[in-house]
Formats: structure tokens, C-alpha cells, sequence
């Protein structure tokens, strides 16, 4: 964790649990507000992960408990800015934003308005994928299909077209030019837009 990371250590006695940090605690405006907290897991890039959230209490609390929302993988773009003040008197101060700068939060690839229902299946494989990657369509019926592929903040890399017939239909898609990272895989046709995350290595 860089930004925002575990603010405290566990007592003993909370889990029975030697060494632990921990979220705890409230967050700003009396627990109501979220805080964003980044991970850098580029150790794991390509490799297959489980991650998981474990809420714990003891006895000696109350509350709401904990909410966990907006969970993105995404490729980190940031920049390292800096703001000069200068007085009247010609004094000058410095400063910049710290935990690796200002982050570029991806653009949301799919809103809402479009998720709408689809008896259209899409599966991705082989996931990670090196060169090729086959995009599996089932559908129940016939129609045309555009397959996109998304870097996570909306930019597209690549675009074809298949037709869906009763059934499945595979295409491969040549992948051996795009950098390593997250993709985003989505299918649309008049009748629904599917959307699968893909890893490129």
C-alpha cells in the first residue's frame, strides 16, 4: 500500500492474533466518508492472485461496520506536480502532493445505461493471454457483433467485427502487440453489450 495504508496495529487481545494493522477505527466526517487506498501489485503481473477482505470484531464495538466499494484494477498513471508560492517579500515556498504524486483515475468503460439484460455469453481465454486471444460468443440468436478492446481508462487498442449465429462462435484476436496490463474485452450487439477483463502479459 503507497496511499492510504493501514493506520494502525491491533492489540493482542482484538484477535488473539500476534503483529496485525489494520483499518479501524472511523474515517472522516464521523465514518461516513470513503477513503481511497492504493496497492501497487505490479510484483504480480501475469500471475494468477486471490485477494480477499477480512472484517473482524471483538466485543467492544458498535457501529455501522465496514463498506468496501469501487474496487479497479487498473494500469497507475501518475504525475509528480509542484506548487510554488511566492510572498511580497520575494519569499519562496515549495511543495508537492506526496504517495507517488496525482493519480489519473480511469474513466468508467461501462455505464450503467448500457449493462441492460442479454442472454449473450463471452468468455476470454487463454487468461493471461502472450499472442493470441480467443473471444468466445454465445448467443441464441443470430446478429452482428463488435469485439473492442479497452486499455482500463477507456482508450481503444483494437476493433473487429464477427456475426453471432445460434450457438458459439470463437474469433482470435492477435494480441502480441499490445503492452502488458489490464484490458478490458467488450462485446456489443443490438441486444446487449457484454464486458470480461482480460490480462495481456
Amino acid at each position: 500500500m503507497f496511499r492510504h495504508e493501514y493506520p494502525r496495529s491491533l492489540q493482542y487481545g482484538t484477535l488473539v492474533v500476534p503483529f496485525l494493522s489494520a483499518f479501524s477505527g472511523q474515517s472522516s466526517g464521523g465514518g461516513e466518508d470513503f477513503v481511497a487506498t492504493y496497492v501497487d501489485m505490479s510484483d504480480y503481473l501475469g500471475e494468477s492472485i486471490y485477494f480477499r477482505f477480512r472484517f473482524a470484531s471483538d466485543d467492544n464495538t458498535s457501529g455501522i461496520g465496514w463498506f468496501i466499494d469501487d474496487v479497479t484494477f487498473m494500469d497507475m498513471k501518475n504525475y509528480q506536480g509542484v506548487a510554488c508560492v511566492t510572498s511580497d517579500a520575494g519569499d519562496n515556498v515549495c511543495t508537492s502532493v506526496e504517495e507517488r504524486g496525482t493519480a489519473v483515475e480511469p474513466e468508467e468503460t461501462v455505464s450503467n445505461k448500457d449493462l441492460f439484460k442479454t442472454n449473450m455469453e463471452v468468455n476470454v481465454f487463454p487468461n493471461p493471454a502472450q499472442d493470441i486471444l480467443n473471444i468466445q460468443v454465445v448467443n441464441d440468436k443470430y446478429a452482428d457483433a463488435s469485439v473492442r478492446i479497452l486499455t482500463v481508462d477507456g482508450k481503444e487498442m483494437m476493433e473487429r467485427s464477427i456475426k453471432t449465429v445460434d450457438g458459439l462462435q470463437t474469433a482470435q484476436v492477435n494480441v502480441a502487440g499490445l503492452s502488458a496490463g489490464m484490458y478490458f474485452v467488450k462485446v456489443s450487439t443490438n441486444e446487449g453489450i457484454v464486458v470480461e477483463k482480460v490480462m495481456i502479459k
